[in-house]
């Protein structure tokens, strides 16, 4: 014997191989009230999604004694037996409101159907719900189709004119009508007739063909008062008699002609779109008054509100008002958790040599901090036993000292992607001793949906709250955190106290669908939300929760100095001539920064200027001096991935999160940094390099081609797809002993066929439009410090004065070779 709960994999597996049991109790458990039944329910309607969507939806309806049940059986065997096509049937049946039972009578008005082996008859009670529907009608309907049955037949209560919940659930709506019982006058009312698709007058044979023919000639009529659909389909009446099966046939053609209609026209997949939302809106009202009525404040007033009303003393108004303002006004409060409440040495023991993690983070905002240094530490206990012990790193970008820091002193790190900063992991990667894959980073989370970095052992993640049924609440960063969630085999949680749960709202999570099914991101805005705002996973992937309280690691960025001053000046007069000029939209367009102090001082610049307009930012990293720019309004909508703010300034954001909540957003990295949207949207990138060279290629990642700085970040994502492509930086390093700009960068970032302007203390070179030599001419008389110019003028006027390009192999690095060679490229000859 079966016991009374399996695990979601032997539910989802039985539905799968239509198995009539393990169907028959999925349905069960989808349909129970228990609330420990839900998150196991969840777990297998998510598990089924992917497997559904192929089958014909038809909800049939019509008042008590219509022969709905006959006609269905008629229908049903018709399918069966002419077109070979399995058939399912949700039958609901009135709940008594006196003693909460149901006869579920209607199966056995449906013998021959119900002993066909391709067919599966499930009668369920509405339970009070209204509509004619029962409460998890649209859950059962869905396991109904990952088993394969291609046609889906919903039965409602047949109770006159609330039969319309169904009607945002199938296909196709039919109504089946009685010649001679007062339903053909049905037909001039605004109710249940005017959203049907088909009206059938049943019982069409014998004495009451006649009857029946007059019926369908009158409602065929009065369809004609209604306007029509916007769907372009006019409703049709047909006769049929479920006895003789006489206009089964008609019917069902009429059925498969509806369906081609509307998915001609596209209204079948709006529609199926539609009742999407329409489920939503239920599971949040029902899930709302869940949540009131099991409140224990809200038990604790009711009885005494209920007396007051029923002897007059209070309205019913007063008294809903006083409830719902007792339920939302109550104090956030930890709720007792299925999953168990670890030390961070407890969840550091869990994971195992050579496996790999998915983890928070982007930036030190919103990344881990407890588990990382705990494992540090096991590393090091580990190596001092003689044993091995390293770990494979995924992040969303950079972490702060507690993470990478500590793994790397510890030596615990093997394999990292794809950005960081740490000093002591940026010494490991250049020895050697640490593998490192740079990558863009719009292209991580597919990269691991994919498969393409192999299996994620666990996600540690960081929330600001957590919720029974597996929601996360983010801290101060989306990252990849989603996709890591999702592809994880195990899940540890940083609840960090230090992030309050308000935070809820402030994140858009949306993974796209991947390949072939991929469709458009519906992202036309900075402010468009296309996702959800909470991560939420299965209670059973979490192994445990670590409670912390500490701050994230962002430092501020030293203040403005006259030379980024000078930079971001340079932009903002660049960026004003390109309005004046017509080649910027006067409404401007949403800017992406990078990070560091030059973007910082950009950003100033355009906020101070009074011929930019108020601005949004379309971005990866939100820092410390966009929250002025947002509340002084000069930034209207800041979208960003992370907020890489100072401690003092993060504190103020959360003092002010009702503030920020209308004009600030978190997206994952997938989408902050996708190339569609800053395509779309049309987004100016201004981001830094370490090197430019004469054809406007930018170095952006190593210190003379070989030694990694941080990685290529989220600049490459939005280079190749920007409406305006800016990269800036100091004309000279070391003391003038380095020029960034050299005849030919050391590595290729990003390739001169994607950036446009680059702009140093000294001026703007616009490269748009212009050849090889020109733009090489361009950089040094607009951007090169002049201690280097006639240097490389002089490179110009050598062998690389001739072909299309201003290239000559043998002096390309010239520069390069001076600096290691003297200290000083200056000392350069060709």
């Amino acid at each position: 014997m079966l016991p009374r709960r399996l695990p979601a994999s032997a539910y989802i597996e039985g539905i799968l191989r239509r198995d009539r049991v393990l169907l028959a109790r999925a349905i069960t458990l989808v349909e129970s009230t228990l609330p420990s039944d839900a998150a196991l329910a969840l777990e297998v309607v998510e598990g089924c999604l992917g497997h559904t969507g192929n089958s014909r939806r038809i909800g049939v309806s019509g008042a008590p004694g219509a022969g709905k049940s006959t006609f269905i059986e008629a229908l049903g065997m018709h399918l069966i037996d002419v077109r070979n096509e399995p058939v399912a049937v949700l039958s609901i049946d009135p709940t008594s409101p006196i003693s909460g039972g149901s006869i579920l009578g209607d199966k056995t008005r449906m013998e021959r159907l119900a002993a066909s082996p391709m067919a599966f008859i499930r009668p369920s009670p509405a339970g009070g719900q209204l509509g004619g529907v029962a409460r998890r009608t649209r859950e059962a309907m869905l396991l109904l189709e990952a088993a394969g049955f291609r046609n889906i037949f919903i039965e409602t209560v047949g109770v006159g004119q609330s039969e319309t919940a169904v009607r945002g659930m199938v296909d196709t709506f039919l109504l089946l009508a009685l010649a001679g019982a007062g339903d053909e006058l049905q037909g001039i009312k605004r109710g249940i007739t005017e959203l049907t698709d088909l009206i059938v007058v049943n019982k069409a044979d014998g004495d009451n063909m006649r009857q029946a023919m007059k019926a369908r000639v009158e409602l065929q009529t009065a369809l004609h008062y209604f306007p029509s659909s916007d769907d372009g389909w006019r409703p049709r009446v047909l006769t049929c008699s479920s006895r003789t099966r006489d206009g089964i046939t008609d019917v069902w053609e009429a059925v498969l002609q509806h369906e081609a209609a509307m998915r001609q026209n596209g209204k079948h997949e709006w529609r199926r779109r539609e009742q999407l939302l329409a489920w939503m809106q239920d599971v949040i009202n029902g899930g709302l008054r869940q949540r009131f009525d099991a409140d224990a404040r809200i038990a604790s007033a009711l009885p005494g509100l209920e007396r007051q009303v029923l002897a007059g003393e209070v309205s019913p108004f007063r008294a809903a008002g006083q409830l719902l303002m007792i339920f939302e006004k109550q104090e956030p409060k930890h709720m007792t958790l299925p999953f168990p409440t670890l030390t961070a040495d407890e969840a550091a023991e869990l994971i195992e040599h050579g496996q790999t993690l998915g983890c928070s983070g982007f930036t030190p905002a919103g990344s881990v901090k407890a588990i990382p240094t705990a494992l540090a530490a096991r590393a090091e206990a580990e190596h001092a036993a003689g044993r091995p012990f390293t770990v494979g790193v995924l992040t969303g970008a950079s972490t702060g000292p507690s993470f990478d820091g500590a793994l790397a002193k510890a030596e615990a790190i093997h394999f990292r992607t794809p950005y960081q900063s740490d000093p002591l992991l940026r010494k490991q990667i250049n020895s050697g001793k640490v593998r490192f894959v740079d990558m863009h980073l719009s292209m991580l989370p597919q990269s691991v949906r994919y498969g393409f970095l192999g299996r994620v052992h666990w996600a540690i993640v960081e929330a600001a709250d957590v919720t029974p049924g597996g929601g996360i609440v983010l801290t101060a960063s989306a990252g990849a955190t989603p996709t890591y969630l999702r592809a994880a085999e195990r899940i540890l949680i940083e609840w960090n106290a230090q992030h309050p749960p308000q935070l809820l709202g402030m994140h858009d999570l949306f993974e796209p669908q991947d390949p072939p099914a991929r469709s458009e991101i519906p992202i036309f805005s900075a402010a468009d939300r296309a996702g959800a705002p909470i991560c939420l996973v299965p209670p059973s992937k979490i192994a445990g929760v670590v409670m912390t309280d500490l701050p994230d690691e962002c430092t501020p960025f030293a203040p403005p100095t006259a030379e980024t001053e000078t930079i971001g000046n340079n932009v903002a007069q660049f960026l004003i001539s390109e309005m004046r000029a017509g080649r910027v939209p006067k409404r401007f367009l949403p800017l992406q920064s990078g990070v560091g102090d030059i973007a910082n001082s950009v950003l100033s610049a355009l906020g101070n200027s009074t011929e930019i307009p108020p601005f949004e930012m379309y971005t990866e990293v939100l820092q410390d001096s966009v929250i002025p720019l947002l509340e002084s309004g000069r930034c209207t909508f800041a979208s960003t991935c992370a907020l890489t703010l100072s401690a003092e300034q993060m504190r103020h954001f959360n003092s002010r999160l009702d503030f920020f909540r209308k004009c600030v957003l978190m997206r994952p990295q997938e989408i902050s940094n996708h190339p569609e949207i800053v395509r779309r949207l049309g987004i100016i990138s201004m981001n830094t390099a370490i090197e430019v060279d004469l054809f406007g290629n930018v170095n952006s990642t190593h210190v003379l081609g070989k030694q990694m700085m941080n990685g290529i970040g989220g600049s490459g994502d939005f280079t190749r797809n920007a409406y305006l492509s800016v990269f800036s930086c100091a004309s000279t390093q070391k003391g003038g002993r380095i020029s960034t700009v050299v005849p030919l960068v050391s590595h290729v970032d990003h390739n001169e066929h994607s950036v446009q302007i680059v702009a140093t203390e000294h001026g703007v070179a616009d490269l748009r439009g212009k050849d090889p030599h020109e733009r090489a001419r361009l950089i040094i008389e607009r951007c090169a410090h002049p201690d280097y110019r006639e240097l490389l003028r002089g490179y110009l006027r050598g062998g690389a004065r001739t072909g299309h390009a201003p290239f000559e192999m043998s002096q390309a690095f010239r520069m390069h070779e001076a600096f290691l060679k003297d200290g000083d490229m200056r000392t350069a000859q060709w």
